[in-house]
């Protein structure tokens, strides 16, 4: 039995639901049910109940979850330090400059660079916020050697086959593009957000001098009060005085200080508008200093412990 089974069931009992579970997991319902059917043939006893609420967990099914949460949490926990333990190996000088979109901010001033001070901590670390669009090509064409971005996964063989040589794009992790909204507006309650509900809401959208054509998802909101801005943070306070909604990937901006703090909730969209999952990536240049090449394995041990 794999670790993964272990985290695909727990998913499915915290949902209680092989749908939406399967959702979240990024893979097929067919996929999770022929997990699950698997561990009930290696355990030899059923393992869920499927009634017209949802799953729920036979006697045996309780058992196992509450030992695979212990087993998961372990497993982290060793990992972790392992990661650590081979990170921390020698003193690095030097300072890294980043190239980010404004969502992985977050993701560096939260998680990275807190990592970097233990690590690292006679390293420095000096992030430059670029614009959203051509994200991969406004970090070739700067001076500077790593950066974090995305692109909509429908995209990805486009998008490889735009890497220069000389340059390395790693994947971190996948997302779902979200809308931000204020806990103040009523539409912050439902569970998901409807085409009808978009065309009531005016939007900001992160914009700079070098953007050519606006977001693909503009047309879906209140075109009459549209906002635009060059910085990340003035969006969120629109959000947050309920003056308008923004459209961020929902896992890199989880821990934004105004989601952090409840003043802004986030939403995802109805699946019947289709949109395109994310993928964030990091890339970088294939010489870069010993400080460099550390600041991307933090950044990788970052993504894989906060966010996948």
């Amino acid at each position: 039995m794999r670790l993964e089974q272990l985290e695909y069931f727990i998913e499915a009992i915290n949902c209680n639901s092989i749908n939406k579970a399967a959702k979240n997991l990024y893979i097929s319902q067919p996929t999770l049910s022929l997990s699950i059917a698997k561990m009930e043939e290696e355990i030899g006893a059923k393992l869920l109940y499927r009634t017209k609420r949802g799953v729920v967990p036979t006697i045996i099914g309780n058992m196992v979850y509450n030992d695979a949460l212990k087993i998961i949490s372990t497993t982290n926990a060793l990992l972790e330090d392992w990661k650590k333990t081979v990170l921390f190996n020698q003193e690095i000088d030097g300072d890294v400059l980043l190239y980010a979109i404004p969502s992985a901010s977050v993701f560096i001033s939260n998680f990275v660079m807190q990592e970097l001070k233990e690590l690292l901590p006679n390293t420095g670390i000096f992030i430059h916020e670029g614009h959203l669009h051509e994200s991969l090509q406004n970090l070739i064409d700067s001076d500077l050697n790593i950066g974090l971005g995305s692109y909509k996964i429908p995209l990805k063989k486009d998008f490889m086959r735009s890497i220069p040589d000389g340059w390395i794009v790693e994947e971190l992790f996948q997302d779902q593009l979200s809308v931000l909204i204020s806990p103040k507006n009523p539409i912050s309650k439902k569970d998901v957000i409807t085409k009808e509900d978009c065309a009531k809401l005016p939007l900001a959208y992160y914009w700079s001098l070098k953007d050519k054509q606006p977001p693909s998802y503009l047309n879906l909101f209140d075109t009459s009060s549209v906002v635009r801005s060059n910085t990340k943070n003035s969006i969120m306070e629109l959000v947050a005085e309920n003056v308008a909604v923004a459209v961020f990937p929902k896992k890199i901006t989880q821990h934004d200080f105004f989601q952090k703090n409840n003043l802004i909730t986030s939403i995802l969209f109805d699946d019947s508008l289709n949109m395109p999952n994310i993928m964030h990536y990091v890339a970088y240049k294939n010489d870069l200093t010993p400080a460099e090449k550390k600041v991307v394995d933090i950044i990788h041990y970052c993504a894989d412990t906060y966010y996948d």
